[in-house]
């Protein structure tokens, strides 16, 4: 089975301490010594402390590069210069990202509350953050860094803040504020080490036509239009759907029609057209990331099983990776649902806690009950979170991209 713990329930239990009378020289015979014995032991500390600051520079980078990011910028960082200098580097903030472990953000406006869900040694963790995402969709991660809509004295704007920091950065304007927004996505380019926010939207109410425009953060002062001319009126529609960011790129596909997805290159600004295999394309599909490739869930109406196909962004070549079928487990989840019938349109895919290995599902209703499904070993586990109200959920990373500049 998959480790699991209480999401309820402190991960770091209480360290069990000695305790004494507060009599401790009548309980414990002292003997005398010519040298006091705490000379020995300052003197151990000190060189302890001295071999900390003379670890090599490589060592320590290593040590600190597997810190969690919050335990890095609220003290790391405040150890000493050196350690903030080598923090505060782009080779640092590059390594710890990769060394960080992925997981879901779960948002959900009703109760307010933005946590994290990750799987380390076998077991679940969930955090709550300190911040709030504020909006209520229209929100999208990318290595980190949150893109979402705040409301202060007029139209909605949009700005971008790191979880673990809460470090915020704005974006330029939208100057066309009589549009009606489809989505808002951020993707990283890694050629060009650049972030960049997309917005997908139509004109007015009546426009049938959707246009996608970009700004590049911390660099442009303005929106550019991304070409679109070379997509039929059809597959432009695509970009009305809810987009999906993965390593460079960003994907529009629609859930029960269209053979096609849309998916954008971030770093060549261009869009391309790709085919969906007969076999996805004749099914209910539900699109997540990986954080570098698109993993697409296909569902049959009525049944508990689902194909899991990947797609990869720079080819659109799609594979079958994996065939989920909870056929085994159907007595298990009609008593989590309640004691009624059960089919894959119940439960939705959350994201992969683990990719090849665990991906989390939830029930449609109540939206509490959660199962953990491992595609090695077909085992499942279930697990609740606090509220039945259903949360919105994207492949996140915690770290800290944005320290010293976008």
């Amino acid at each position: 089975m998959i480790g699991m713990i209480d999401p309820h329930l402190n991960i770091f239990p209480t360290s069990s301490i000695a305790k004494t009378n507060g009599n401790s020289e009548m309980d414990v015979p002292v003997k005398r010594r010519s040298r006091p014995y705490y000379f020995r032991r300052c003197k151990e500390k000190r060189k302890s402390f001295t071999s900390i600051e003379s670890l090599p520079c490589e060592l320590l980078f290593d040590i600190l590069v597997h810190l969690p990011a919050e335990d890095i910028y609220n003290g790391a960082m405040l150890v000493c210069r050196k350690w903030y200098n080598m923090i505060r580097t782009h080779d640092f903030i590059h390594a710890h990202l990769q060394h960080s472990t992925p997981g879901i953000v779960l948002h959900n406006s009703y109760n307010k509350m933005t946590r994290f869900m990750t799987m380390r040694e076998g077991r679940i963790e969930l955090s709550k953050y300190s911040y709030t995402i504020s909006a209520y969709d229209g929100w999208d991660s990318c290595n980190g860094l949150i893109l979402e809509y705040y409301l202060y004295g007029g139209p909605r704007r949009f700005h971008i803040i790191n979880l673990a920091t809460k470090q915020i950065f704005e974006i330029p304007h939208f100057p066309r504020q009589e549009t009606i927004d489809h989505w808002w996505s951020i993707a990283y380019s890694a050629a060009s080490n650049q972030y960049k926010v997309v917005r997908t939207y139509k004109l007015n109410k009546v426009d049938k036509l959707s246009y996608c425009d970009i700004v590049t953060v911390g660099v442009d002062k303005s929106w550019r239009r991304v070409c679109i001319q070379h997509l039929s009126p059809e597959s432009r529609l695509l970009l009305r759907r809810e987009s999906v960011t993965t390593e460079g790129f960003v994907h529009y596909m629609h859930r029960f029609d269209n053979n096609h997805v849309l998916t954008l290159n971030v770093e060549t600004e261009t869009i391309t057209e790709y085919a969906i295999p007969k076999d996805l394309g004749e099914k209910s599909r539900r699109c997540l990331s990986t954080g570098k490739s698109l993993s697409a869930f296909a569902k049959c109406k009525g049944e508990i099983y689902c194909e899991v196909w990947e797609m990869k962004s720079e080819t659109g070549e799609w594979t079958k990776m994996y065939e989920i079928d909870l056929f085994a487990h159907k007595s298990k989840l009609e008593e989590l649902y309640g004691g009624k019938g059960i089919g894959s349109e119940r439960f939705v895919p959350m994201g992969w806690l683990k990719y090849h290995e665990v991906v989390i599902f939830r029930f449609t209703y109540p939206a509490r009950f959660h199962i953990a499904y491992n595609v090695r070993t077909h085992e499942i586990d279930w697990f609740e979170l606090a509220s039945d109200d259903s949360d919105e959920f994207k492949f996140h990373t915690n770290s800290l991209v944005g320290l010293v500049s976008l």
